[in-house]
């Protein structure tokens, strides 16, 4: 027999209860409570992330995280009720982890992978580095060709 799982349910908001009509081919936006914009993923894997956020929410009550891994866990029963292959084990476990971002957060989920990877650079208006740039690309060098070039540049810099 399966143990039921114990929710944090209470720290996700739910979308306003309108009244609903008992037609069963209501569309899935609808339920997610989403905005007309985002009726329409952008890609299979947003429409991925938010089928697992609806199974995990709406279906299985958002069991804490201590009941994801393993065998019956979460994330096995994602996988089976969305007929993924086991590949896609990572994917539940990380759309799982930005849906409880999302609530420690504050904000909706909705689909999008959001990377803080990496570090921005800015290049300045006005700065040498604009100048090469621009330069560069006007001589159809490409960013492939141009990125390396800057980047040179600034170890050069560096190393002076």
């Amino acid at each position: 027999f399966k143990k039921k799982m114990v929710g944090t349910n209470i720290y996700i908001k739910k979308p306003s209860s309108a009244p609903r009509s008992r037609n069963t081919h209501t569309k899935p936006h609808r339920r997610l409570g989403t905005t007309k914009a985002e009726q329409i993923p952008s890609s299979k894997s947003k429409c991925v992330r938010q089928a697992i956020f609806y199974h995990f929410v709406h279906v299985l009550d958002a069991p804490c995280q201590k009941h994801w891994k393993g065998h019956g866990g979460t994330i096995s029963l994602i996988r089976k009720a969305l007929h993924l292959d086991f590949d896609h084990n990572r994917t539940i476990l990380s759309t799982l982890k930005d849906i409880m971002r999302c609530v420690r957060v504050g904000d909706g989920f909705d689909g999008t992978i959001k990377s803080h990877a990496g570090r921005k650079h800015i290049i300045k208006a006005g700065s040498a580095e604009e100048d090469l740039i621009a330069t560069w690309m006007e001589l159809h060098c490409g960013f492939r060709m141009t990125t390396p070039l800057v980047t040179h540049i600034r170890h050069r810099k560096k190393a002076h």
